[in-house]
């Protein structure tokens, strides 16, 4: 009995250490892979969760901002967010259409609903980022958040803060 147990847990250690050394090697992969990709968008909250910053970054369509803005509009504190900075200085390249615009929008409309006093400021420092911003603009309409395009963050940013300290 006793070498059959001593036989049972050889084996599975054996197992174990095999296991072990396939979870380590799949984990190695799977971060190696997200360094090599940029990832098209960044979010990063406020520290008092007050605020959320959307980075596009790189190549982005309008697939991915439709995907992650739904994430965001998911996200339990969604509701008692008061401002939202949509910054697509690091984007080289935005391939989104009228009908993404469009789909963002109603998106947005939807959520506007649950968060009616959060303010938008969109950054679009190419002309073609600000014509889709002012297109959005156009299909989102007076029932959406309350929205300001800018061509710099830092006009962005005191535009944020005079609104916040408005509404306070």
């Amino acid at each position: 009995m006793e070498f059959l147990l001593a036989g049972i847990a050889f084996e599975l250690a054996a197992f174990l250490a095999c296991h072990k050394a396939l979870v380590q090697r799949t984990v190695m992969n799977i971060a190696h892979a997200c360094e090599e990709t940029d990832m098209p968008i960044e979010i990063q909250y406020s520290d008092d969760r007050k605020g959320v910053d959307f980075y596009a970054v790189g190549y982005v369509t309008g697939k991915e901002i439709i995907e992650c803005g739904k994430e965001i509009f998911k996200e339990k504190g969604f509701s008692s967010l008061r401002y939202w900075i949509v910054d697509r200085s690091r984007c080289t390249e935005y391939e989104v259409t009228a009908d993404e615009v469009r789909l963002i929008a109603e998106l947005d409309k939807r959520a506007a609903k649950e968060n009616p006093n959060m303010i938008t400021a969109i950054i679009s420092e190419t002309d073609l980022q600000y014509g889709m911003s002012r297109m959005y603009e156009t299909f989102v309409g007076e029932s959406g958040f309350k929205t300001k395009l800018f061509r710099d963050r830092d006009t962005a940013e005191k535009w944020i803060e005079r609104e916040l300290a408005n509404i306070s």
